[in-house]
Parts: structure tokens; C-alpha cells; sequence
């Protein structure tokens, strides 16, 4: 029934001795039972996935052929770098994926929304004749929080905030690096409530910008955090998952930098989501096009708060800057006009919180992948959640 319908990126073992997606859980035990536990068609699109691309790369079929991919849409291009490209593809290289898409019909359905027009790109500059047929993108992270996540959370409009904006970060990553380093540079951090976890240990490869130091752990009082140890052994201090702590209502803005697994893919996870949900005023450092998305899907800008200008700036510099810059314009104001400013959004601030919990999550090409995708069995965020959660893998109804 799935023949044609491939997961890359994260595939299980079958007798689930090499859960290797999911190293930042202690206990992956539900999540391994319930797998085993489903329909045996369903299994076909999560257990050895490389195995079956290479099954239908060897038959030639001609039907088309959709690879589904939980994080990124891309094998890695030659002569990138790593820190900038964090997509896993099954061991399937960047050459690799273009004999066996001009071999049989490829389509790529992944959580990248200019993955096409960065495709084109990418090709013009290896020189590599486009092979992908098609690029389908769908709502990956939204999809967990609307049906698990974040449920049952109401918004809340805070006032009387102690500080400006909040900036939390766990992954030591490269564009964080460089945001921090220029809060820091233009003396902002003291008006922030922030972390840095550094929870990957990369902090080491980052870049050092003014005297912000990548290396050093900084840790939110009033946060939800987790000593956890990996299936491999590793001790990480980790975020509980997309939930926060009460100092998350101690500050007016909520200022985040979103997923940067693929150069300038544009990818929505919590960290877009997570502010418009729970009725916080936000900017996020992310690739160009993504505030043109938001405004797409009916998403209103504040700005009566923020200039959005250069938010969209295709130069990483510059929307850094933008951030920094309404920040700084910000950062004088007392409570009292931080009070009015946000009491002139509150509309804005509901009518999203609205917007974001109802989103289409309608986008999958054929009823084969919607069925799956409703059944939460292509993989989202609900494999690297909660094990009360995870029973709810192959169910329609919650």
C-alpha cells in the first residue's frame, strides 16, 4: 500500500537496538512498543527505509517515488560546511540521491518551505543537473504541538515584565553564536533573561563574537530544564521539551533564532510556534521569506512594536541588526510604556494565538502520505516526545 513511500533521515532498526534519532532520551521503551505494535503497513514506512530506496533504485520502478524527511529536505552538497548543514539522509550522499532520482521518480516531501527554490540553487552552484521531480512541504513540529504539546495551553498576555525580552537557547549553533555575540556586543543581554546550555558540547567550534563565550553553560532560574543521560551514555542538561518555566512570563518579548539545519532553509518549529501560542510578543532570527510565510497564513505583525523592514533581508547581517536595532530602540522604556505598548497589540496578540492553533496542517500530496501524516506515522516531534504521547503513534483521534 506504501511501496512508494520512503522515510529518510532517521530510520529504526527493527528490533530497536539502534534508536540512534532519538540519543537525547533516557527511555525510549513506549515509543519502541508502539512501533513494533502497528499494522504491519505501517511498518513499512518507518523500518529500514534505506534498504527499501535502494530496492525500488534497483527496479527502476517509474512510479513516483516520495521521500519523506523529518529534518531538512537535502543530503549535504559537496564543499559545505557541517556547522552550516546538520541534515541526516540515511548515509545517502548528495551524489548518491541524484543517480537514484535520474533513475526513477523522485519527490521530496520534507518540512523545508523554499526547498525547491534553494534546490535550483544549490544545483546552479555544483553544477549538478536538477533530478527531484517535486518538493511538497508540510507542517512537521506544528502538527506534534496542536495535537499533544500544547493542547490544552490557553495564552497569556504578560505585563509588568522585569525584563525586555527572553533568549533561550540548549544547541550551541552557529547562527545562535552569532546573534548572541551581537546582543552582546550592543549591551543587551543585561536587559534579557537567557540561556546558553549548550547541550550538543559544540559550544567549543563556535566562534568567539565580543565576550560572549560559547563554552560557558548559563542557566535560567524559574526554568523546566532536565538532567537527562543519552542511550549512549552522555549527560545533557536539556529544555523540557517545548514547555517553559515561569520566567518566561518575567519578560515582554520572546527573541529566538529558528532552526538553521540547511543553510537558508526556511523550517517552523517551537520556536515560531511557541510565542504565538502562548501570547508572547516575538521576533525570531530566521531565513528570508519567513515572515512572508506567517503573514501568508494570516499571522498579524506587531508593528506598533517592531520594525519588520529588514526582518526579511536576504543578508544574514543585516537581519541581525534588525533584530538588534528594535531591540536597542526598546530597551530604554520603562514598564509603564512597555505596559501601553503591548496593551496596543493585545488583539493582534489573540488573534494569533488563534491563528497558530488552527493552521491547516492540509498539505500532503497524495491521500497516502495524509493518511499516514493524520496518523502520526510519518515521524514528527511526537518520536522525540513525552512516552504519554507516544502511545498515541498510529492514532487518528486523540
Amino acid at each position: 500500500m506504501y511501496d512508494n513511500i520512503v522515510y529518510i533521515g532517521g530510520n529504526l532498526e527493527r528490533d530497536g537496538t539502534n534508536p540512534s534519532g532519538h540519543l537525547f532520551h533516557d527511555d525510549v521503551t513506549v515509543m519502541l512498543d508502539k512501533l513494533h505494535s502497528l499494522d504491519p503497513s505501517y511498518q513499512t514506512v518507518i523500518y529500514n527505509q534505506r534498504e527499501k530506496l535502494m530496492d525500488l533504485y534497483k527496479s527502476k520502478t517509474q512510479d513516483m517515488v516520495y521521500l519523506v524527511v523529518y529534518y531538512g529536505s537535502l543530503p549535504i552538497p559537496p564543499g559545505v560546511n557541517a556547522l552550516r548543514w546538520e541534515t541526516g539522509y540515511s548515509d545517502i550522499s548528495w551524489s548518491q540521491l541524484h543517480d537514484i532520482a535520474n533513475t526513477i521518480p523522485i519527490s521530496i516531501v520534507s518540512p523545508v518551505w523554499n526547498a525547491k527554490e534553494q534546490y535550483i540553487d544549490l544545483c546552479a552552484a555544483h553544477k549538478t543537473d536538477p533530478a527531484i521531480k517535486n518538493f511538497y512541504p508540510y507542517h512537521n513540529n506544528l502538527h506534534y504541538i496542536q495535537d499533544f504539546m500544547y493542547k490544552d495551553i490557553d495564552y497569556n498576555v504578560d505585563y509588568d515584565c522585569d525584563k525586555l525580552f527572553i533568549c533561550m537557547n540548549a544547541n550551541s549553533k552557529f547562527v545562535r553564536t552569532m546573534l548572541m555575540g551581537k546582543l552582546s556586543q550592543a549591551n543587551l543581554l543585561s536587559h534579557a533573561h537567557w540561556s546558553w546550555l549548550d547541550t550538543n558540547s559544540k559550544g567549543k567550534d563556535m566562534p568567539r563574537i565580543h565576550n560572549f563565550d560559547p563554552t560557558k553553560v548559563v542557566v535560567l532560574s524559574d526554568d523546566t530544564l532536565r538532567n537527562n543521560t543519552r542511550v549512549d551514555g552522555v549527560k545533557r542538561l536539556q529544555p523540557n521539551g517545548h514547555y517553559v518555566g515561569s520566567v518566561y512570563n518575567d519578560a515582554y518579548i520572546d527573541v529566538s533564532v529558528e532552526t538553521y539545519g540547511q543553510l537558508e532553509a526556511i523550517n517552523f518549529t517551537e520556536k515560531t510556534w511557541r510565542p504565538y501560542w502562548f501570547g508572547k510578543p516575538c521576533m525570531q532570527l530566521a531565513p528570508a521569506g519567513h515572515y512572508k510565510l506567517l503573514w501568508d497564513w494570516g499571522f498579524e505583525p506587531y508593528d506598533e512594536l517592531f520594525d519588520y523592514a529588514n526582518m526579511d533581508h536576504p543578508n544574514i547581517g543585516t537581519r541581525i541588526k534588525a533584530i538588534t536595532d528594535n531591540l536597542i530602540r526598546l530597551a530604554d522604556k520603562t514598564k509603564t510604556e512597555m505596559d501601553a505598548l503591548v496593551k496596543t497589540i493585545e488583539t493582534k496578540i489573540i488573534h494569533n494565538h488563534n491563528t497558530v492553533k488552527n493552521l491547516s496542517l492540509d498539505h500532503m500530496p497524495t491521500d497516502e502520505l495524509k493518511h499516514l501524516y493524520e496518523r502520526h506515522i510519518i515521524p514528527n516531534d511526537l518520536f522525540f516526545g513525552w512516552p504519554e504521547h507516544q502511545k498515541h503513534i498510529g492514532d487518528i483521534t486523540i
